[in-house]
């Protein structure tokens, strides 16, 4: 039951935050949505116009290093990162098996966050 009250409070904060974000408060001058799903699929799609919209410069060093964080899993030996931290506390991921880890989830919790954050994913349209 506690994972339920978690699982509505993040929902109702997601769609509070997409809310104001969607408002005439922002506009496209000063936000951008990026979904975590876009960004687990093919990381690199989009970084270019994200770094320019904030103001940074998107070089061959960042490039590389967005390549190497998230496709981590292969970069992971004997519990150790490549920096030689817990692999558990690294910034090290396969953004793919992050995103699709869900599908591995027990039915009924995944029924329960759907109906539990029914409105969230109306407003996405989901």
């Amino acid at each position: 039951k506690k994972r339920a009250v978690s699982d509505i409070n993040f929902c109702m904060r997601e769609l509070k935050n997409l809310k104001v974000g969607d408002s005439d408060f922002f506009s496209s001058d000063n936000y951008m949505r990026l979904s975590h799903e876009e960004m687990s699929v093919d990381p690199l799609s989009g970084q270019e116009d994200f770094y320019e919209f904030v103001g940074l410069e998107f070089t061959e060093e960042t490039e590389s290093y967005i390549e190497k964080i998230t496709h981590g899993k292969s970069l992971v030996h004997n519990g150790k990162d490549p920096d030689g931290r817990f692999a558990g506390f690294s910034v090290y991921r396969d953004t793919l098996t992050v995103l699709y880890k869900w599908m591995n989830a027990k039915p009924q919790h995944i029924h329960d966050i759907e109906k539990e954050c029914s409105e969230l994913l109306d407003y996405l349209k989901l």
